[in-house]
């Protein structure tokens, strides 16, 4: 029996696969809650299917318009979203300078006397 077009999709989808950074942000994103359409439980793993275009950034194929929003909304602002011409690239956010340069300083304010 001839397989339909979706099995075929379905089959060449599985063989992709993704790996380095793009699979660590994948693993950290897939399950977060999507708001769309006023529809319960959806996330972004029924939404978006993973490319493996580069192993830096995680890149994606949206189902919907819809998605880049409610991606950006989803995950905060651990990671960059941004939309290219045919999917959506998600990279981990930069941290602030006073963390990266100088992580063990903690500013306290000095008491002052009241005169």
């Amino acid at each position: 029996m001839a397989k339909t077009i979706k099995e075929q999709v379905k089959e060449n989808q599985a063989e992709i696969t993704i790996s380095g950074e793009a699979l660590k942000i994948w693993n950290e994103i897939k399950s977060k809650k999507l708001d769309l359409y006023a529809l319960a439980g959806q996330t972004v793993e029924n939404n978006t299917d993973p490319l493996p275009i580069s192993e830096s950034e995680l890149c994606l194929s949206a189902k919907s318009p819809a998605v880049l929003t409610a991606l950006e909304t989803a995950i905060g602002n651990k990671f960059v979203v941004e939309q290219n011409l045919r999917f959506i690239t998600v990279k981990r956010a930069a941290r602030p300078m006073e963390q990266t340069l100088m992580p063990f300083v903690t500013l306290t304010p000095t008491p002052t006397k009241a005169k």
